[in-house]
């Protein structure tokens, strides 16, 4: 299961002020286009291709788009970086200290003795 939420900024690059659009650059009338026009329904095809989520043939293409399409290879870089950061963060033990320290204060909170515990 996946989070698309967390990946939308609400302020794109096309919408932030002074952003430099190259003249050439599609411009984007719907607000699920992508900056380089690609759909929303496209972008998040992206996301279902990290996942592994698509059919070979679904793959392929997506592959594809992706050696042409320098935004979508952009976003795909971003999302790996993100997801490969989130994994390492998951798998990381806070040191004992800091787990002690931090459930005592809950237990102080809750008005519970050391003894108690």
């Amino acid at each position: 299961m996946t989070d698309h939420a967390t990946r939308t900024d609400s302020t794109s690059p096309s919408q932030t002020p002074n952003a430099q659009q190259p003249q050439d650059a599609p411009q984007s009338t719907d607000a699920s286009e992508a900056p380089c026009g690609c759909s929303g329904e496209q972008v998040e095809r992206i996301y279902e291709y990290l996942d592994g989520a698509l059919t070979v043939e679904d793959l392929k293409k997506i592959a594809a788009h992706l050696e042409t399409c320098e935004d979508c290879t952009h976003e795909s870089e971003l999302e790996q970086v993100i997801r490969t950061v989130v994994k390492r963060s998951c798998s990381e033990t806070a040191p004992e200290t800091l787990r002690a320290n931090i459930m005592g204060r809950i237990h102080e909170q809750c008005g519970e003795s050391a003894t108690k515990r």
